[in-house]
Parts: C-alpha cells; structure tokens; sequence
C-alpha cells in the first residue's frame, strides 16, 4: 500500500501528510482541479446531481464535508444551509474560501484544517449529515476507520453518513488493473458489497444503497443496463447503530 502511496505523487506532485496517511497535492495540481470544476464539466454536472439526490440536504440540516479539498460541495449547500470543510491540504482550503465567497453563501461556509480527531475539533457539535464525496477512495483502511469512529460522537442517532465513491468491480476498474488506465490518488477502491460491510464493521448501519452510471464512453449504455459492471458509482447512506 505504501508504494501505491507514493506513485500517488508521479501523478499530482505535492507531499505526504504529516502523519503519513496520505498525499497532499501540490498548489498546481490543485489549482489544476478547481479550473475544471468552474468550468462545469458534463462529469461535473452528472456528479453533482447524484450527491444531491443522495445526500437530500434541506435548509435544517448542519453538514461536515470530510475531504472537502476546494469546497464545491460547501459552496452547493452553503445556498441551502450551514456547512463544515475539513481537509488536510491548507492550499485546497484556501481555494475554497475563496470559492465559496464568489459561489456560495459564506456566512454558511466555515473550513478547517484536519489536524486533530474531528470528535475533539468538534466538541460539543451535532452534524445532521457527514458527506465523504470521492474521498474513501484516497484513504487507507486505517484512517478510514479511524475517522469512522471520530465522527460518531458528533452525529445524532437520526444523522446521516453519505458516501458517494467509485465502484472498484466497474469496467475501467479492470483497464487501470492491468495498466490501461490509471486514476492517481485512488489508493483503496472497494466494490459494493465490500464497502457496505466496512460501513457496517465499523458501527453503522447501512439505509440506503444503490449503484450509480457516471461520464464513460459506455454512459448511455450504462443507463440502460442493471448490471454492476456498469455501474460506476456507489452510493451509500448510513445512521449509527444503536
């Protein structure tokens, strides 16, 4: 896993996180990134309206966004209600802010540095929904769970996790496993059925779960066939176990 770590940097530049459990992108890559997210790619867009129809947010609920990077999600749902980043890149979070003031509300938009366990960073909150949106995938198994277990005590017994990540058992999984294609950063992609049981191993129980096409060459295709395959997205919706 480590060295699947490290080529994570042939491809984005930048530098491994302090406490070693990943890489943070370089200012250009970033910067790279957020030029393709104003620009509002049809990916973009398709993204964008699964995790609304997912997540489902109304103007009560109180959002974190774990691995904001630049915000998008917060600048979408800073128009609707309060919204929590937190990111271990301090350059993304920087992005974000000013993103947010541009595209967003900001007096709805609050970003923080990862730099303690989210339960101690927020003591005393109660998040009525936590999103992971394209971010599991660029964390190793023990960060995965460890941030599992920090976000419980700020989550109510009502409150929502929202994963939304892509399906390691989609074709173009295959290509990029056998060096055809190769997406830098995605260091622990699961498959479906793999990662409702994570989810459920680490105290949660799972509400919602379906599978989801995104942008591919084969998108029309997709759409049209029930089959996991050709499902690129999963989508997940849990609340604590009691």
């Amino acid at each position: 896993m480590e060295g699947r770590i490290e080529a994570m940097a042939q491809t984005k530049g930048g530098h491994k996180a302090e406490d070693g459990s990943g890489w943070i992108d370089s200012k250009e890559w970033v910067s790279g990134k957020q030029k393709d997210v104003e620009k509002g790619s049809k990916h973009f867009r398709d993204q964008v309206s699964n995790v609304k129809q997912l997540a489902n947010v109304n103007k009560n609920d109180f959002l974190m966004i774990i691995g904001c990077f630049t915000g998008k999600y917060n600048c979408i749902f800073s128009r609707t209600c309060k919204t929590v980043g937190v990111d271990i890149n301090r350059f993304a979070l920087d992005v974000a802010e000013d993103y947010c003031k541009r595209k967003g509300n900001p007096k709805n938009c609050s970003f923080f540095l990862r730099e303690k366990p989210l339960d101690e960073m927020f003591k005393g909150k109660t998040f009525t929904k936590v999103l992971m949106i394209d971010t599991t995938e660029h964390m190793l198994n023990e960060e995965l769970e460890k941030t599992l277990s920090e976000i419980k005590p700020i989550m109510g017994m009502k409150s929502e996790l929202v994963i939304y990540t892509p399906n390691r058992g989609h074709w173009s999984e295959w290509l990029r496993a056998i060096g055809i294609s190769r997406i830098g950063g995605h260091i622990n992609l699961k498959k479906p059925s793999e990662l409702k049981e994570f989810v459920e191993q680490n105290g949660f129980f799972v509400k919602e779960f379906y599978l989801k096409p995104s942008t591919t060459p084969l998108a029309a295709i997709e759409k049209m066939l029930p089959l996991q395959f050709l499902k690129k997205r999963i989508c997940l919706k849990a609340v604590k176990k009691r």
